[in-house]
């Protein structure tokens, strides 16, 4: 949420290789199952909760990123994470639709 813009290119950057590691520590067939199942515990509330949730356009769309790349590796890794993510992608498709339709 920075003004100057190199500090913002910098950090799309390091959100971008941090998604990377994120991503290989949480796919099974790069990691073993009990640390990738720790990593889906640490990463995916922080992706869900915080970063779909988060009122700086950027730091959605990382998220979203991140989440979108997981869940194509995440195989049985996803399991126990399906009906938060659902819940959370339910409540942020609804902050994205016109007010129109909430009446």
């Amino acid at each position: 949420d920075d003004i100057k813009d190199s500090v913002r290119q910098a950090a799309m950057e390091l959100a971008k290789t941090c998604t990377r590691i994120t991503v290989r520590f949480g796919d099974p067939h790069h990691t073993p199952a009990s640390q990738g199942a720790r990593a889906w515990r640490i990463v995916f509330p922080i992706l869900a909760d915080k970063g779909l949730m988060s009122h700086v356009k950027e730091v959605r769309g990382v998220s979203v990123a991140a989440l979108l790349q997981l869940t194509k590796v995440g195989g049985v890794l996803l399991r126990p994470h399906l009906a938060p993510l659902i819940r959370v992608l339910l409540e942020g498709m609804s902050s994205l639709e016109p007010q129109a339709l909430s009446y």
